[in-house]
């Protein structure tokens, strides 16, 4: 038998569901008295033995070996395409390339939960592409003698989403490999680039413009280095590699001086050894980040207390006030998609923006805005707030005290400032 046949067959199976049948794929285990026993418990596990991959059919008792298996390799890696078409999944048209991973995930997380509600994600599968589909499917849990509504699936089913991607979570154990030799040093070839771009603009080192640019540049020769190493996964935000690297590795980085408000450039690394030059600014960035986190958190609670009290009682009270009042605005491709499901004036009347409402993009219209909202008593209505927002009558406050939250963390991460960047900006776009 084939690899790809056996996997096909384990899927439709669902085989997936004993997590040692996806070990038995996924990994090498150990030969051991206690593994074996474990895979012989189990129908179609992955066997090796004497040079060769096999599974035992449990309906003939007899060794089927897999021909085309590397013994010295799992039966199949994260990032090992096949084809699929929609005998695998449905809703595939035609036979598409993939990886083993996306079609575990699609398969045990999404079909799993939703079934067939859920398309196929051939793709980079990250949280808001999870959230944009929840968002997409959950309705209320039906009361008893309901159904739930066609295409919708209930918060329950939902959940499972969530259930099912920590069933897999543990694989990250022998997926993921952070410690690597690329991992845990810098190659000859960035350092050299460094103490080169250091030489060369010696002169201009004190223009923190200068600094951050070569700084950058270094950084982006270890990231593209660590992006073909075997701990490329691991690095799953940049911010790893221009942070925590940075600092530990490559160059510490601008700090501003706390005396004098302006950045100086500190050279050497951690694993370097602490800069004695510096080491009054290298303290008082610690002790100084500690601080402030703790202070921002202090008063980052106090201003979502305030605004919960100032909002405890708002209600989506009604679904539309009738306001013929609205605000003038002009989509934009980049804007276009966090004005789906709110509404817009035509004719004084109340039109929702739909994902396929691609023609208002790049022309004035007149939206409805909830300060615009004449319901009565401080409530607000659907039609002003959108379905989004106006989807919970009693969600209000919490996307509220949501403003005090962001303004929190950007005050604690500007306590950590790990780099200090440039950014090339159009003079057009400021003046527009």
């Amino acid at each position: 038998m084939k690899k790809l046949d056996f996997l096909k067959m384990g899927f439709e199976k669902r085989l997936y569901q004993k997590k040692v049948w996806l070990l038995s794929i996924a990994a090498i285990l150990l030969p051991s008295s206690e593994n074996t026993m474990r895979l012989a418990r189990l129908p179609y596990t992955i066997r090796r033995e004497d040079g060769e991959v096999f599974f035992i059919d449990p309906d003939t008792s007899e060794k089927v070996v897999i021909e085309d298996a590397d013994y010295h390799a799992p039966l199949f890696a994260k990032h090992e395409k096949i084809n699929i078409d929609n005998t695998w999944y449905h809703g595939i048209e035609g036979t598409i390339t993939t990886t083993f991973g996306i079609y575990l995930l699609n398969r045990v997380v999404f079909w799993e939960a939703v079934k067939e509600l859920a398309p196929y994600m051939n793709h980079l599968i990250e949280a808001k592409h999870v959230s944009g589909l929840i968002s997409k499917l959950m309705v209320d849990n039906p009361l008893p003698g309901e159904s739930i509504p066609e295409g919708k699936a209930s918060v329950d089913q939902c959940l499972r989403i969530s259930t099912q991607a920590n069933y897999l979570e543990g694989f990250n154990e022998i997926w993921v490999k952070s410690g690597s030799v690329q991992a845990l040093t810098v190659s000859k070839e960035v350092i050299a680039l460094r103490e080169r771009l250091f030489k060369e603009k010696a002169d201009q080192l004190h223009d923190p413009v200068v600094a951050a640019d070569v700084i950058k540049q270094v950084v982006d020769a270890d990231y593209e280095e660590q992006m073909k190493g075997d701990s490329a996964d691991f690095f799953i935000d940049k911010k790893f590699i221009d942070n925590a690297r940075k600092k530990m590795f490559l160059v510490f980085g601008l700090e501003r001086d706390f005396e004098t408000g302006e950045f100086r450039l500190i050279k050497s690394p951690l694993n370097e050894g602490w800069d004695k030059e510096h080491i009054t600014h290298l303290i008082n960035t610690a002790v100084s980040a500690s601080y402030d986190r703790g202070k921002s958190t202090g008063e980052g609670g106090a201003d979502v207390n305030d605004l919960i009290r100032l909002t405890s009682r708002m209600r989506v009270a009604e679904p539309d006030c009738c306001s013929v009042v609205g605000e003038e605005i002009v989509l934009t491709e980049s804007t276009f998609k966090g004005w789906v499901g709110s509404y817009y004036l035509e004719g004084g009347k109340p039109k929702p923006i739909l994902s396929s409402s691609t023609n208002l993009i790049g022309r004035p219209i007149n939206m409805r805005v909830p300060q615009h909202c004449q319901t009565k008593d401080g409530d607000f209505c659907v039609t002003c707030c959108g379905n989004a927002l106006g989807g919970n009558e009693n969600g209000l406050s919490a996307e509220v005290t949501n403003i005090a939250t962001v303004f929190m963390l950007i005050k604690m991460k500007n306590a950590h400032v790990s780099k200090v960047d440039t950014v090339r900006l159009r003079l057009e776009d400021l003046l527009e």
